[in-house]
């Protein structure tokens, strides 16, 4: 008798679920899956970020444009070189003045983007992803995440990979 009971324990074991180790291979699994994928997927919300705020530049570029075919310049703010934030006043003086009925004053993330001009030439800027003035390199497509979006008269001199 005492075999009888031997073998319905083991099946009554074999059926109550999986195994410490089981669980733990599992969970090793799931984490090497995440940390291959969670850099990938900051990686291209960065990436979004960057494009949307190009969009944002490129809106206000075009409108800025619209503006200097009629009053044969550019709103003169600030100039080329010291930058202020792209206030309500220029962007519903831009509205006024050309096709678009909305332009966005900042960047994807929450902060303004900054405008200069001294009538002639154009500078938009956005601090990026620190939210910090960072020199411009001189590189079109710097490595740095961080880099700056700088725009000149309508053409992208500095946007980060």
């Amino acid at each position: 008798m005492s075999g009888h009971a031997d073998s319905s324990n083991r099946k009554n074991r074999s059926q109550a679920g999986f195994t410490l180790i089981e669980m733990l291979i599992v969970v090793a699994i799931i984490a090497m899956i995440a940390a291959i994928a969670v850099p990938q997927i900051m990686t291209a919300m960065q990436k979004g970020r960057v494009a949307t705020t190009q969009q944002a530049m490129r809106s206000l570029a075009q409108a800025l444009a619209e503006y200097s075919l009629k009053h044969a310049e550019f709103p003169k703010i600030g100039d080329t070189a010291s930058l202020v934030p792209v206030g309500d006043g220029l962007i519903n003086g831009l509205i006024a003045e050309s096709s678009y009925d909305k332009l966005n004053a900042e960047d994807s993330w929450g902060r303004p983007i900054y405008y200069g001009s001294d009538g002639i030439n154009f500078t938009l800027r956005s601090y990026s992803q620190n939210g910090e003035l960072d020199p411009a390199t001189g590189e079109e497509n710097p490595s740095d995440p961080n880099a700056d979006i700088i725009c000149i008269n309508g053409n992208f001199q500095q946007v980060p990979k």
